[in-house]
């Protein structure tokens, strides 16, 4: 969801429509193919949503919005000036992520030599977009953003644009003289500098609970703007971890393991669609993690081999009742959950 309030597009013969503060948007916009440059801006000159913006690779186009009322969906427009037959065409543009009123969106290549762009979307009056600049990493294996787990995060006086990158425990060196045995990559983007920067911040690990180790796979299924101060990576298999970009916790991390049920090394690993039976959602204000115990997570089979990782084997039991169990985070003064 985002919050877009806007105007409608419509020929001013028209009734002007008011949307509502907020809308649903699918994560996969539309593009459309105009003659030219002009062709392109008279399309978006009566639409309120529209901006301008330059890509990478040269082209001037348009990002547009076409908003409806809930619970149909909205959906983003992305305004091409060439025919596809003219010049290389790009995949559809996406949302990646939202906060507020603050769009991450992305156009990418239609060709894999090429990088893709990310662009901030900031919806008022006037709406404009940023195009972000280029990452650069140093380190080779690390080299590109992971677009599955960027966040955005809108704060009172800049926004974040954030992925987070957490090694396998195989794969960690201990540092010497440390108390936290794995430490998280975060690589982000913030609006008051206007550079990436890339910082390693340590898990910490909780006691007194079963479940509380960090898992030895982690693998991001969901990131979420939280509280106006935290970027939540969720793992459907394992739980939270919340970086706190507040001024006085800057990206600390903490993690927050699910209740219930712990999943072995063999399930994380073919990860098994854990969003059919599990979610991760905030509404108003709150954070909820929702459990439908189903059987689905014990009968689905991996479809391919591994190495190293048994096939699990498909059960074949008369189905059950569905139960579903909803947990609500108890946030605590310092920002920290149980």
């Amino acid at each position: 969801m985002a919050d877009i309030s806007s105007r409608s597009g419509a020929p001013e013969r028209e009734k002007t429509v008011v949307f509502p503060d907020w809308v649903m948007l699918d994560r996969t916009g539309l593009a459309k193919c105009h003659d030219d440059h002009a062709a392109a801006a008279e399309a978006v000159s009566k639409d309120n949503t529209a901006v301008a913006l330059d890509t990478t690779s040269g082209h001037s186009c348009y990002f547009s919005f076409t908003l409806v009322d809930p619970p149909r969906v909205s959906y983003l427009n992305l305004h091409w000036p060439a025919p596809p037959a003219k010049s290389v065409f790009p995949t559809r543009p996406y949302v990646l992520a939202a906060d507020k009123n603050t769009l991450l969106l992305r156009i990418a290549p239609h060709c894999n030599q090429e990088s893709s762009d990310l662009f901030v979307y900031t919806a008022g009056s006037p709406s404009y977009a940023l195009r972000l600049p280029a990452f650069v990493d140093t380190d080779v294996r690390g080299r590109s953003l992971c677009t599955f787990s960027l966040g955005i995060l809108r704060l009172e006086d800049r926004y974040i644009v954030s992925d987070l990158i957490v090694p396998a425990k195989r794969k960690v060196i201990r540092r010497p003289n440390c108390n936290y045995p794995i430490w998280a990559k975060l690589r982000f983007y913030s609006s008051k500098t206007g550079n990436w920067k890339i910082i390693d911040r340590p898990i910490p690990q909780l006691h007194g609970q079963s479940n509380a180790q960090f898992p030895n796979l982690w693998s991001t299924d969901s990131v979420l703007p939280f509280g106006g101060r935290f970027l939540c990576w969720v793992d459907y298999f394992s739980g939270v971890l919340l970086a706190d970009f507040s001024k006085n916790h800057s990206s600390a991390l903490r993690y927050v393991p699910f209740p219930g049920k712990e999943y072995p090394d063999t399930v994380r690993v073919g990860r098994l669609c854990p969003g059919r039976f599990r979610r991760v959602s905030i509404s108003r204000g709150a954070m909820r993690f929702v459990h439908i115990d189903n059987d689905w997570q014990e009968t689905t089979q991996i479809d391919y081999d591994w190495d190293y990782v048994e096939r699990p084997e498909r059960k074949e039991e008369p189905p059950r009742g569905s139960k579903i169990t909803i947990w609500t985070l108890n946030m605590v003064v310092d920002g920290a959950g149980d």
